[in-house]
């Protein structure tokens, strides 16, 4: 992956053919939340910013990863961080794979209600790439 372009690219094509998602987006969390044709496990990947460290960029997101969980068992909420644990861990092989390095923050589990009961792991993800600064690529006249 070069760019954000280039990873937005990945997370579309990585969360398409992930066998345990069911629905994936892109973008502000108020609009993930206020989806309710969510299937599960649902993602939602949330672009922060990009930091300029020498020939490298950072690129910084929010990571949410949510599976529904049955209030009367209370095991279902433990299986959920588990599952979408896993989801989180599966990503990270693949950005790995890609032949990319990233820096994971903390997954942190939650639990909310927004028309059904999910529970999960937020976090934060940066992925690093290299800049391009070869003067022929500066579009100049």
């Amino acid at each position: 992956m070069e760019g954000l372009k280039d990873i937005r690219f990945f997370f579309d094509q990585f969360f398409a053919a992930h066998m345990a998602v069911g629905t994936y987006s892109y973008g502000d969390l108020k609009s993930f939340t206020a989806n309710a044709n969510k299937t599960y496990k649902a993602v939602n990947i949330e672009y922060q910013n990009t930091v300029a460290n020498g020939k490298i960029d950072q690129h910084v997101f929010n990571v949410l990863v949510a599976d529904r969980m049955d209030e009367g068992i209370p095991q279902t909420e433990h299986d959920a961080h588990a599952d979408c644990l896993q989801v989180y861990a599966d990503l990270q092989a693949a950005i790995t794979d890609a032949g990319n390095t990233f820096t994971a923050s903390q997954a942190t589990p939650f639990r909310q209600a927004d028309g059904d009961i999910q529970a999960g792991i937020v976090a934060g993800l940066i992925i690093n790439t290299g800049r391009i600064s070869d003067f022929c690529f500066t579009p100049l006249s």
